[in-house]
């Protein structure tokens, strides 16, 4: 089985993660979806989805560099993908956009939709265009997400068979 492979700006999170994981490759940055510095208000993000607006007075606020999410798999040596995930809250559109999908081999993603602007339509038709299909939805108390498989018929669908 190959390395996994960890891409997490929170400190926290990924050292939780991480003690889980064996042989991962554990990255801490941000995909780039048009800047390359990103300051996110983890608790404003949080305390919208349970309704409360106590967030104003809160200090987790990171800073966190970001880079192209292809430069990342470059680097890391891991352009041959069986499972992607990918939940920024609010950037997934802009990150999908940016993958030169020609040049890697993601089999199945799945990925937060609740939180891009661009809606769930839009994304599936990105996807589309990159030679996926919708395979499913998994919907959670705060998220909900679309798992796409890559459209491993689409070149026996220029025959015709009779």
């Amino acid at each position: 089985m190959s390395q996994p492979t960890l891409v997490d700006p929170s400190d926290g999170q990924s050292q939780a993660i991480l003690r889980l994981l064996r042989n991962q490759v554990a990255f801490n940055a941000s995909s780039w979806s048009g800047s390359f510095i990103v300051e996110e208000n983890r608790a404003e993000m949080f305390h919208e989805e349970i309704g409360r607006n106590d967030h104003e007075n809160s200090k987790t606020v990171y800073k966190v560099q970001c880079f192209p999410l292809y430069s990342i798999l470059l680097a890391v040596g891991k352009t041959d993908i069986d499972f992607f995930g990918l939940d920024v809250e609010g950037s997934e559109f802009k990150i999908l956009k940016t993958i030169p999908w020609h040049k890697v081999d993601i089999k199945t993603l799945s990925v937060e939709w609740n939180h891009i602007p661009e809606g769930e339509a839009a994304m599936t038709q990105l996807m589309q265009r990159n030679k996926f299909v919708k395979f499913g939805n998994i919907e959670m108390a705060f998220s909900r997400e679309i798992v796409y498989v890559k459209d491993f018929l689409e070149d026996f669908r220029q025959f015709e068979f009779d």
